[in-house]
């Protein structure tokens, strides 16, 4: 029974072929990678900042509009808070909430539901996106993600209706009630900069519900 057993293996000439094979995928992949490089490189960069600004607006829309919606009403709940761990000096930063992470905040091998996002804009260093999940302990700065969004926006205005005297007004500082507290500004204008140019794009907001929580 034993002697009719054979061991196959591969011979030299199929592993010489393998090993030819695939130093010829990874030349093809190399030489794609570098087309591509070539091809944005060529394309400019004034491209490449009207793609980022594009990118990033989409991406924040995108966001914004999907976050955590009552379901009570179809108002979405956008907010002033702090994340934790965050200085009590320091002033809160606007939040939402989303049912599941984006691919821009995923983490290859973890999967984030029910998530509390915080716009963080610093200057000199561009617009974060400060992000925890809502299931998990959370306690200090370290539970909390920071995730880049754009190190090109230079600045942030936040635009309030004036219903008295029927006018919109633009503001560099968050405005506040009569009582202290920070408003939730109809939209925002975002400004980048790029190598001596410039765009402004209106980022508008959720419409402004309180805090409601669907979690």
């Amino acid at each position: 029974m034993f002697s009719k057993l054979r061991i196959k293996a591969f011979t030299l000439i199929e592993i010489l072929l393998s090993l030819t094979i695939g130093g010829m995928l990874l030349t093809a992949i190399s030489v794609y990678l570098v087309s591509l490089a070539n091809i944005w490189f060529i394309r400019g960069d004034d491209q490449y900042f009207n793609q980022h600004v594009e990118g990033v607006t989409y991406f924040l829309n995108h966001a914004l509009k999907n976050s955590a919606i009552s379901q009570e009403a179809e108002v979405a709940s956008i907010s002033w808070n702090s994340p934790p761990g965050y200085s009590d000096f320091e002033d809160p930063l606007l939040t939402f909430r989303l049912k599941e992470a984006p691919a821009l905040l995923a983490l290859p091998d973890r999967q984030f539901t029910a998530i509390t996002c915080h716009l963080y804009f610093r200057k000199g260093d561009g617009l974060f996106m400060l992000w925890y999940s809502n299931l998990q302990k959370n306690e200090d700065s370290d539970d909390v993600q920071r995730t880049l969004v754009s190190p090109l926006l230079s600045n942030i205005r936040y635009c309030y209706y004036n219903s008295d005297d029927d006018e919109w007004e633009t503001h560099n500082t968050p405005q506040k009630d009569r009582s202290q507290k920070l408003i939730i500004p109809d939209f925002l204008f975002l400004d980048f900069e790029y190598d001596g140019e410039t765009r402004e794009v209106p980022l508008q907001l959720p419409k402004k519900s309180g805090n409601i929580s669907i979690f």
